[in-house]
């Protein structure tokens, strides 16, 4: 999934046309080398210790499937939160510093968008979020999450939720080849603009 690193960078480098907005480039820093550098791990989607962070948040933990054993994707780890990865990324969320409008997730693949989970707190902001973004990128298709365990999910269900969409780019299997970035790219690089102006108008 590092294939969208690139389109944040590109959107940092732009820079935003009003406002402000925080961006993580790459939640996964050691999953992106294995699968970039090992032989033989280009389908690692997991963390360096085997834990699939898509599957570790504490949002409907404890019925997400997962393998038994760490794995190089669908392991969600001894408990909700266990790794750094994930940690960081709730900190950030709960850092009085910030007051967060909407968070935009970035995955691959699948041109589809996620935007609901049981027990969204804020579902009819997030329905109409999704829609305008695939709205943006040309159509991507709205999916309700299946199962839990997402930092989308985590977000939707937590004491101070906020609109809330992850965006499967992509139309091609991973690892997701650099080739795809233009079309990638082209549908997404309106997102963040287009989400703060929605943001600024609620």
């Amino acid at each position: 999934e590092w294939v969208t690193s690139l389109v944040a960078l590109e959107q940092i480098a732009r820079g935003m046309p009003f406002g402000s907005a925080a961006f993580v480039p790459l939640a996964n820093p050691d999953g992106a080398a294995l699968s970039l550098r090992e032989e033989g791990f280009s389908l690692w989607k997991a963390n360096a210790e085997g834990v699939d962070l898509n599957l570790n948040f504490d949002a409907l933990w404890q019925q997400v499937s997962s393998t038994e054993f760490p794995s190089y994707s669908g392991y969600k780890g001894t408990a909700p939160g266990s790794e750094p990865e994930t940690q960081a990324l709730m900190n950030l969320y709960n850092d009085s510093r910030y007051n967060w409008k909407a968070v935009i997730h970035y995955h691959s693949m699948g041109n589809v968008i996620y935007w609901d989970i049981l027990g969204n707190k804020v579902q009819a902001e997030s329905s109409e979020l999704a829609n305008l973004m695939s709205t943006v990128t040309g159509g991507y298709r709205l999916l309700p999450s299946e199962g839990g365990g997402g930092y989308k999910d985590w977000i939707q269900l937590s004491s101070k939720p906020v609109p809330s969409v992850t965006l499967e780019t992509g139309k091609v299997s991973c690892p997701m080849p650099i080739s795809e970035y233009s079309s990638i790219w082209t549908d997404n690089r309106l997102t963040w603009a287009v989400a703060m102006e929605w943001v600024a108008a609620r």
